[in-house]
């Protein structure tokens, strides 16, 4: 009987040990951006949810790339929605909603695979703010959770262009979800971004 109570100890100790520590991540995970024009964006993005400081159920996830690209040849790589899938690591499919194109107030389906535990998951996103070939933004208000995704391509000083991808959450779900999901969508920003440039180089 003794060993049994010292089995349960145990046992409950790795458990209270596992939930304070899955707590501690819900709370201290934080996105660093190596830029400070990534961290303008996340602060940008969270402002137009309504977020004026970011709390523990709050998750951005941001990637950027300096390239000596022409700004106009990575539009024209982004812009093809249908396309999506050839370079994002998240895309499963894309596609204009109605007479979809390029216009704010422009509605577009994507499917993406977002991993343990969400899997596939198809939503619908309405353009925002456009600007071509400079920044695209498309937030929504869910009820559970609040997003935004912003990217933009902004010409540098040296003639090189910094493509910036930004998504921002806010919600309970998702940040109780946010130490199963941050550093696989990170990986998925980085290698989308990554994909991206190297599409646009092949096709100039």
């Amino acid at each position: 009987m003794q060993t049994m109570w010292s089995l349960y100890g145990l046992l409950t100790l790795i458990f209270l040990t596992a939930v304070i520590g899955y707590g501690a991540l819900i709370v201290f995970i934080r996105h660093n951006p190596n830029k400070s024009s990534e961290a303008y964006i996340v602060r940008l993005a969270l402002k137009i949810i309504g977020v004026e400081q970011p709390a523990w159920h709050t998750l951005a996830v941001s990637s950027s790339r300096d390239v000596s690209i022409p700004v106009d040849a990575l539009w024209e790589t982004w812009s093809r929605l249908e396309n999506w899938k050839t370079w994002s690591n998240s895309h499963l499919s894309a596609r204009w909603v109605g007479d979809g194109e390029w216009q704010v107030g422009a509605r577009f389906e994507q499917t993406q695979w977002l991993g343990f535990p969400l899997g596939k998951r198809t939503t619908i996103e309405t353009i925002g703010e456009l600007n071509p070939g400079r920044k695209v933004r498309w937030c929504k208000n869910s009820g559970a959770v609040k997003s935004c995704h912003i990217w933009t391509f902004t010409v540098l000083p040296n003639r090189r262009v910094r493509v910036t991808n930004t998504e921002v959450f806010h919600g309970t779900a998702i940040g109780l979800l946010k130490p199963l999901v941050f550093w696989q969508w990170q990986r998925q920003f980085e290698k989308s971004l990554d994909n991206l440039v190297r599409q646009t180089r092949e096709s100039l």
